[in-house]
């Protein structure tokens, strides 16, 4: 388990050596439990997508957002509404 701080620091980087290191067929839950969209820069999100969630383009300020994926496959994500 891993938490990147995407709200007052840019973690960005962190987040994507640590995607990049996943093993392939690894299950991630990603989930965002405060505010993600000011400091996901398009690298982090490009890397979101290619993982599977069309959704990550779409996040706004303090939307809740999680993604269900497997390294390697075909994921889910779901950005919810307030």
């Amino acid at each position: 388990m891993r938490n990147f701080d995407t709200y007052s620091v840019d973690s960005a980087g962190d987040m994507d050596r640590w995607l990049d290191q996943m093993m392939p067929n690894d299950i991630l839950l990603i989930f965002t439990a405060d505010e993600a969209s000011s400091k996901l820069n398009h690298t982090t999100r490009q890397i979101l997508n290619s993982l599977g969630s069309g959704k990550i383009q779409d996040i706004t300020f303090r939307a809740q957002w999680f993604m269900i994926t497997q390294k390697k496959g075909r994921g889910m994500s779901f950005r919810l509404n307030e």
